[in-house]
């Protein structure tokens, strides 16, 4: 579905997904890694709800621990431990924080 002026990527309708043109060029591609669909359903997010640099937190995590694990991909928990979630500055996005 095409979005119209009015909506905004914090909207999200019944079996749709709302993503920013910045996740494709950024390298996103789907399916999306079970940490990441996990953690979204975990925290009833959208995936266009969270700010990009949070985006970054969340892969540089999953990187470093797979590096320093012997390829053991970190768990939701894990990273809920290290970081926590807070409302942003813009109504309806939202962060991760240390």
């Amino acid at each position: 579905m095409i979005p119209s002026n009015e909506d905004t990527a914090c909207h999200s309708y019944v079996d749709e997904v709302c993503f920013y043109e910045a996740d494709f060029t950024r390298a996103l591609c789907l399916p999306t890694h079970p940490l990441v669909r996990e953690l979204f359903a975990y925290l009833h997010l959208a995936p266009a709800q969270l700010v990009p640099n949070s985006w970054q937190i969340i892969i540089s995590c999953m990187v470093v621990w797979m590096s320093a694990n012997d390829g053991d991909v970190i768990k939701k928990e894990e990273l809920l431990h290290f970081y926590r979630l807070r409302k942003s500055k813009d109504p309806g996005y939202y962060e991760f924080k240390p």
